[in-house]
């Protein structure tokens, strides 16, 4: 006999903290630690949108810094070395540059529900290129269109004149005088995004 243990959770008479907690707890700090907080959303009967959106919004920075932080690593660290080793050369300007991607798409809804609302009151700039960029993102394929000049692409929008009537009587989306309630009523779905 060396020591003993004394599981407090297990013995009735004594008021203590359940295995459950502990791991509860526990797993909310690892995902806390790599900023993923938002996976256990909703796993303790707590939550909401808002919510989840900043959190994943945190994530998404997280990691895009830390993506940063290893091609940093790789690109002034790992390449020169490698180089060294194979007896390559190079003025720092001609060292090849690491190229990253995006950690997150974009997501469809909230770039065309974007794309409204600056559009209807038109603050949008009729480019072809902010066009196109536009359409990618939300999710419309543009290969048909690549070739279009910019005047062509403009005759081809329905409303060319960016008139909408989304921004009359203070609403986002339809006409904020035609919604049950009005604009700024809690039955406008819009009003949560």
């Amino acid at each position: 006999y060396v020591y003993d243990i004394q599981i407090l959770s297990a013995d009735s008479t004594t008021k203590g903290v359940t295995t459950a907690e502990l791991i509860n707890e526990r797993k909310k700090a690892i995902l806390d630690t790599f900023a993923a907080g938002f996976m256990n959303i909703g796993n303790d009967a707590t939550g909401s949108h808002s919510l989840a959106d900043s959190k994943t919004s945190t994530h998404a920075f997280f990691m895009e810094r830390h993506i940063l932080f290893c091609a940093s690593v790789l690109q002034n660290d790992l390449v020169p070395q490698i180089m060294k080793l194979n007896g390559v050369f190079l003025k720092e300007e001609d060292i090849p540059q690491l190229s990253l991607g995006y950690s997150e798409e974009v997501n469809p809804e909230e770039m065309s529900k974007s794309v409204q609302r600056v559009a209807s009151v038109g603050f949008l700039p009729r480019k072809k290129h902010l066009i196109l960029d536009a359409l990618t993102k939300c999710g419309l394929d543009t290969s048909s269109l690549e070739d279009l000049s910019e005047e062509e692409i403009l005759e081809s929008l329905i409303n060319p004149n960016d008139e909408s009537r989304g921004g009359e009587s203070m609403g986002t989306s339809g006409t904020g005088g035609t919604q049950s309630g009005g604009s700024n009523s809690s039955l406008n779905n819009e009003n949560v995004a």
